[in-house]
């Protein structure tokens, strides 16, 4: 009990850099957790995420102490709040924010103490940076927590970085904003909403292989905000049997050549109605129903349920002989009806009625200068009482004319 005593009374750089190397992450139990399900049902969203934050960051200073040299740490290092010392593996409770000592299977180890006492089965190994269970008694693993861990070790590293490392990465993103050369589909467009694939990948809700039907459900943030789903029809040339295919989507991307004439577009709805118009199938289509061999077959996509908020994107790349950016200027409203392009208003124009339920606001405009292999975005955002237009750090006011005059790549519209 001595030497215990005298271990845990050491200094905070020295208990740390005497035991850096245990910093590695360990085993971690593969299976699923009933707690974590539990703590996360017991918390809400934002809270389940401050406690998160709050024990990456309690690991991330425990690292710094560990690497310190010459200066002392800015912060003191966590001491456990039963007996005020310093542990050599503190755990953080992430049901109450407490940090404790950990000594397996003796009588003073007060995180499983804690743990059995107050039913906080969930906690955090600073040093492993890893989530523990003391209801499974094991470190376990979750996709949606490493996840989380991996964003905030990125964010972490980048808030550390030396001034001119950062003017560096800063001029890097700059020449780095390309338009992609293919169409993003749900969540791959990471090049161009990076800030919000960030946050969908960091989300502890996200469920990571929702069932299809199930996608546009899913309880994240970011589905919940941005999740809406789309409908194909399929409709055989020869016995008129229909088949139908449900999609979930995070944004719509629209050609901005109508598909039938070839003609380019010139507003919003001109890129909708090109979008919801019947086409043929180019090859012989096999019927469910009839068999193979279909001479001809016609596919229909409709809107069968909006998002809150609903991101379009312009498709600003074409490919004939060669691969081109599409400069033609795109006129969107200030106000859009989607009553228009539902499934239902297709499918059954003469019953569909009105709803306030399809009529969005124009809430954000990101538009691209350069061409598709370099260039430079920037966008308007509405704000209480205007528009502002931001570029880089530059931010100031701008005029409804402005706006709607942008070469839009992206335009992010909200349910009013």
């Amino acid at each position: 009990m001595a030497t215990t005593t005298v271990t845990e009374t050491r200094p905070a750089v020295e208990v740390a850099q005497a035991h850096a190397p245990r910093l590695a992450n360990p085993p971690l139990r593969m299976g699923p957790c009933s707690h974590y399900a539990s703590w996360l049902k017991a918390h809400h969203h934002h809270l389940a995420l401050q406690r998160l934050t709050a024990a990456t960051h309690a690991s991330f200073q425990l690292q710094a102490i560990a690497n310190y040299k010459s200066a002392a740490p800015s912060t003191p290092a966590p001491s456990c709040s039963a007996c005020g010392t310093l542990p050599l593996r503190p755990y953080f409770c992430l049901t109450c924010e407490a940090t404790f000592c950990r000594h397996d299977k003796t009588a003073s180890d007060h995180a499983a103490s804690h743990a059995a006492n107050e039913q906080h089965h969930l906690a955090w190994d600073l040093r492993a940076q890893a989530l523990y269970c003391f209801g499974c008694n094991d470190h376990v693993r979750n996709a949606a927590v490493e996840r989380f861990l991996a964003a905030e070790t990125i964010s972490h590293a980048d808030s550390n970085q030396a001034p001119a490392d950062s003017h560096r990465a800063g001029k890097r993103k700059r020449v780095n904003t390309s338009l992609s050369l293919t169409p993003p589909t749900a969540f791959g467009a990471s090049a161009n909403l990076p800030a919000l694939n960030l946050l969908h990948s960091s989300s502890v809700l996200h469920q990571d292989e929702p069932a299809p039907a199930d996608a546009a459900r899913c309880p994240c943030i970011v589905h919940s905000t941005f999740a809406g789903e789309s409908r194909s029809k399929i409709t055989c040339g020869r016995c008129h049997h229909q088949s139908e295919t449900l999609e979930p989507f995070l944004d719509l991307s629209l050609d901005l050549r109508d598909r039938k004439s070839g003609e380019m577009a010139k507003t919003l709805a001109d890129c909708l109605r090109s979008y919801t118009t019947p086409e043929n199938l180019p090859s012989k289509y096999s019927c469910a129903a009839c068999g193979d061999g279909v001479p001809t077959a016609s596919k229909r996509l409709s809107i069968k349920s909006l998002p809150s908020v609903l991101c379009i994107q312009f498709k600003r790349f074409e490919i004939t002989n060669q691969a081109h950016k599409i400069d033609t200027p795109i006129r969107y409203p200030l106000q859009l009806d989607m009553g228009p392009y539902l499934t239902d208003h297709l499918e059954y124009p003469a019953s569909y009625k009105p709803s306030n339920a399809t009529r969005f606001g124009l809430m954000a405009v990101i538009a691209h200068e350069g061409t598709l292999s370099q260039g430079h975005y920037t966008c308007y955002i509405r704000g209480a009482d205007d528009f502002f237009a931001v570029d880089d750090e530059k931010v100031r006011r701008a005029s409804i004319g402005e706006v709607l005059a942008a070469k839009a790549y992206l335009v992010v519209y909200s349910r009013i």
